[in-house]
């Protein structure tokens, strides 16, 4: 009897331990996986195929392998796709594509067609992706903003009018211009069409509009209001790179001066991480001591708020940040606020000509970059702020400063 029941503890005991390891292998499983695509295409036996996520101008591979010899394939997404709601790409082969929408579901595409593409598939058990393809057929949809591809629908209607911007009136340029600032960032991200939107809003500015300071403000809004860092550190770099492209240095120092001075940007890539660390001093830092004159040292005026003002005498832009200056100059000394120019004037008398209107004391040339470098100053005209001995801000212009205020 003893034996028996031995026998039957043992048994229960076994049965214990493999239900564990099944619950375990189950919940490995759930971590490991996030959802299935069944795929059935029949005219692609034994063809490799790719799904290509969207994240700003860069692609993300989420799942590769090859169809079986009937043209199919379960699709297991990896379980950090669960957390993406965005388009995606299902290549096949070399030349054929069709785009899709992920978003948690679970379903299934087919197509008996020898190109397949969003409009000829069909989709079995995605909300998401017969809502897409219903748009892209030009059926009427109903708004629905727990769908993706609701929220996407909105972005390509906006992206169609920027299109023909060039055929726009003037009312329709500026409902354009007001629009954009409306736009989902974090939609377009995850969308093949975030590098066409980007590159046709500032050909409109470019072409049309033809007004700096406004494709400023305008950038400078979408900055402040994208909330998501990975999202505003590759809209960033994208204007970064179109204003290289266009030669518009002025416009880059000011948007690389805005994200200096946010302090949003944690981990900055590429062209904006090279940018911003050439900038030398950060926000908060006690900023690098020079001599004003043979015995006073910059430090000496940090019981008071400072201006520090970097320009070249021949610099068009300086020019109107130098007659801004000397206008306001009276106004923010009124205030106890000190200022200390410095230029990169090649000698002692061409600064004392080019500074002889000046009101403020400190009026130094640095021609050999000794001060200019340690700040990290590559583009003028720029303004430093120090309040209490550390740096509060960096400018490009004496009205972003709030000195006048």
């Amino acid at each position: 009897m003893r034996i028996i029941l031995k026998l039957k503890v043992i048994k229960r005991r076994e049965m214990i331990r493999r239900g564990i390891m099944i619950m375990l292998f189950l919940i490995c499983n759930l971590e490991l996986w996030a959802q299935d695509i069944n795929i059935s295409l029949k005219h692609f036996p034994s063809e490799h195929y790719m799904l290509i996520g969207y994240k700003g101008t860069k692609n993300d591979t989420i799942a590769k392998g090859s169809l079986d010899k009937q043209g199919n394939a379960k699709v297991q997404l990896p379980a950090f796709v669960k957390e993406y709601q965005g388009m995606a790409s299902f290549v096949i082969g070399e030349d054929s594509k069709m785009d899709l929408i992920l978003n948690s579901e679970s379903f299934s595409i087919a197509s008996d067609f020898a190109y397949p593409d969003t409009r000829t598939t069909r989709f079995t058990g995605s909300e998401e992706n017969k809502f897409f393809k219903d748009y892209l057929l030009g059926e009427e949809v109903t708004d629905n903003p727990k769908l993706y591809a609701s929220q996407l629908k909105k972005e390509i209607d906006y992206l169609k009018r920027i299109l023909v911007f060039e055929r726009a009136s003037g009312e329709e340029i500026e409902k354009l211009r007001s629009d954009f600032l409306n736009q989902d960032m974090l939609v377009l991200y995850h969308s093949s069409y975030w590098k066409t939107m980007l590159s046709y809003w500032v050909a409109m500015y470019n072409n049309r509009i033809k007004d700096d300071d406004k494709l400023i403000i305008d950038a400078l809004y979408v900055f402040d209001n994208i909330k998501q860092e990975k999202v505003l550190d590759e809209f960033t770099n994208n204007l970064i790179d179109i204003c290289e492209q266009y030669g518009w240095e002025y416009i880059k120092n000011q948007l690389v001066q805005h994200s200096y001075n946010s302090g949003r940007l944690k981990s900055p890539t590429r062209n904006l991480a090279i940018l911003l660390k050439s900038r030398g001093v950060q926000i908060g830092e006690t900023p690098p001591d020079f001599l004003l004159d043979k015995k006073t040292k910059l430090s000496s005026l940090f019981k008071d708020k400072v201006l520090l003002f970097f320009y070249d005498s021949n610099c068009d832009l300086c020019k109107n940040e130098i007659e801004a200056l000397q206008n306001q100059s009276e106004k923010l000394i009124e205030k106890k606020i000190k200022i200390v120019s410095v230029s990169v004037d090649s000698s002692k008398e061409e600064l004392e000509e080019n500074t002889k209107k000046f009101l403020w004391k400190y009026k130094l040339n640095d021609p050999n970059n000794h001060i200019f470098y340690p700040y990290g100053v590559i583009m003028t005209p720029t303004y430093f702020v120090i309040e209490k001995g550390k740096i509060t801000g960096r400018y490009a212009q004496l009205f972003d400063t709030g000195l006048l205020q």
